[in-house]
């Protein structure tokens, strides 16, 4: 075959430069409209954003959100502050109650105690007045005797004489016998309870108005009244026990009542936190649909 050939027209040069400079003046062109355009959107964006960020729905739910939360951060504090009152109530009703039942034990121990000590001492107070009356006969008997030696006139035999004084002899015995038990019951009473008064000893029918009372008779009833003063005052001593008593259990009637009170407040803040917690998600909802729309 035989070769073809090709014959171009010859271009220009500068004309190819020409239309180089039109394409790349098009390009920058279409380059400079396109960002002008993105800003201009982004512009657009940004003021419709901010319009809908500024609106008075979103402002009203920002303030309630952080309404919502200052009023969670205060019922959490009153929460804490009320369980430490509760805590502290428990530790006070405790302290309480074991003071009560260590008051209340030992108050129960005296007690048997003081009523075995007190039939003890009726026993030797009963025994007492038995020597005392017999004390008391028998010297109503030698005063008689010495009534009828004087009667009978000077010199009695030696005998009878002897017989006087053995007499004399044992009925001072018996007194100081009788003052020595009663020392000791009345050492044994210097803590016993509230009991009845000590009688009385009796005189004797047969012994004249007119005669003196032995001392031993006078120390007798002196320590007998020394006895009632100290029953009295352990009888005072045991009212104040029991008025301490009964303030403890007022006391502790009194803890009671504040600690249900404190637990009646924790509920009502329970449920108060719980309800503020429901407004705090609804309000976050509300907020997340208010951003989204």
């Amino acid at each position: 075959m035989a070769p073809t050939f090709y014959h171009y027209l010859p271009v220009p040069m500068g004309d190819l430069k020409d239309q180089e400079s039109a394409l790349g003046g098009r390009r920058l062109l279409i380059v400079v409209i396109l960002g002008l355009l993105l800003v201009v959107g982004l512009v657009v964006a940004l003021a419709v954003f901010a319009a809908r960020a500024n609106s008075e729905a979103c402002l009203d739910g920002l303030r309630a959100e952080v309404e919502c939360h200052n009023v969670t951060h205060l019922l959490q504090r009153q929460l804490t502050q009320a369980q430490d009152g509760v805590l502290k109530a428990e530790t006070q009703a405790a302290t309480c109650n074991q003071t009560l039942v260590s008051l209340m034990a030992a108050e129960k121990e005296e007690k048997d105690r003081n009523q075995k000590r007190e039939q003890q001492l009726q026993g030797e107070i009963a025994t007492l007045n038995d020597k005392l009356q017999q004390t008391l006969a028998d010297l109503d008997r030698l005063r008689a005797v010495h009534r009828g030696m004087a009667e009978l006139g000077p010199g009695p035999e030696p005998g009878r004489a002897w017989r006087v004084l053995a007499l004399c002899g044992a009925a001072v015995f018996l007194a100081a016998a009788a003052a020595g038990g009663a020392l000791v019951a009345w050492n044994l009473a210097a803590s016993a309870a509230r009991k009845p008064r000590c009688p009385e000893p009796g005189v004797n029918a047969t012994v004249q108005p007119g005669d003196p009372a032995p001392e031993e008779v006078e120390e007798l009833r002196r320590r007998l009244a020394e006895v009632t003063e100290r029953e009295d005052a352990l009888t005072r001593r045991l009212d104040q026990a029991e008025g301490v008593r009964r303030e403890l259990e007022k006391a502790l009637k009194a803890c009671e009542g504040r600690q249900n009170r404190l637990q009646t407040q924790l509920t009502a803040l329970k449920v108060e936190m719980d309800e503020a917690k429901a407004q705090e998600t609804q309000m976050g909802a509300e907020n997340g649909a208010l951003t989204g729309a």
